[in-house]
């Protein structure tokens, strides 16, 4: 996939939508339930234990966006469901009292856990796809410009380069997903936690495959230079740009 400075900006509006719609369920809707409609605070937060525990099921829509191809879709429909489910619970504090504001709430809440959990791991399964291909896409913009072209030699060493590389995203997401506090602080602890990993094995292999460096085979010390050069710089992509488009669709 490619991605150029509109790319980008979408995914920031994108992520910036996402998680501004799921901050209302958490930090809006639960105090109006318990300062204006005096409901006990057990009520919203068990609301909220309800919306995270039905976002259990994202690695489903990890895997259903990966078996489908396309994660816009899942990332669409996810918004769309997270936006019906905060216009219920709206409705419901505005205009309904008793059981059958309840009974809505409860299907609002669960509605907005199952839009998150489809809407962001799509996302930051896109986003971890889009990071790890700009350095794939760097040495092959630099090839065309050189003039030498694409090789079947290159098109194998970046294949494999990107299969690697993302790998090492996906962990850092990962750890920036289960981190706390401030958004700083997420990235800090994301950075901590799943630099030094990443640079070690970036180093490991990157020595694995200087060893066709001494191979007497034409084809194989060029296989062994591209990957080496993308698997640095998809590194350098992940500890720099990546952090950055965070930061970025958060403010």
């Amino acid at each position: 996939m490619t991605l150029g400075w509109g790319g980008i900006a979408r995914l920031c509006i994108c992520n910036m939508a996402i998680g501004g719609l799921a901050a209302l369920p958490v930090n809006l809707f639960n105090r109006l339930m318990t300062v204006e409609l005096a409901w006990p605070a057990l009520l919203p937060g068990l609301l909220v234990a309800l919306h995270y525990g039905v976002q259990m099921t994202r690695p489903y829509w990890g895997h259903r966006s990966d078996a489908k191809g396309g994660r816009t879709p899942f990332i669409l429909g996810g918004v769309a469901c997270v936006g019906i489910g905060l216009v219920l619970t709206a409705y419901g504090i505005a205009y309904l009292t008793g059981p059958l504001a309840l009974a809505v709430w409860i299907a609002a809440y669960a509605l907005i856990g199952l839009g998150i959990g489809a809407a962001g791991t799509s996302f930051l399964a896109l986003l971890a796809t889009a990071i790890s291909a700009l350095p794939m896409l760097a040495i092959e913009a630099a090839l065309v410009l050189s003039g030498q072209g694409m090789t079947m030699t290159v098109a194998f060493a970046l294949t494999v380069a990107f299969g690697i590389a993302v790998d090492d995203t996906i962990h850092y997401l990962n750890r920036w997903r289960l981190a706390r506090g401030t958004p700083d602080r997420r990235l800090a602890e994301a950075l901590a936690h799943a630099g030094p990993p990443m640079v070690a094995t970036t180093l490991l292999m990157a020595l694995g495959f200087g060893a066709t460096m001494f191979s007497a085979t034409a084809s194989l010390p060029q296989f062994g230079i591209y990957v080496m050069l993308a698997l640095v710089m998809a590194l350098i992509a992940d500890l720099l740009f990546l952090p950055a488009l965070i930061r970025l669709g958060r403010r």
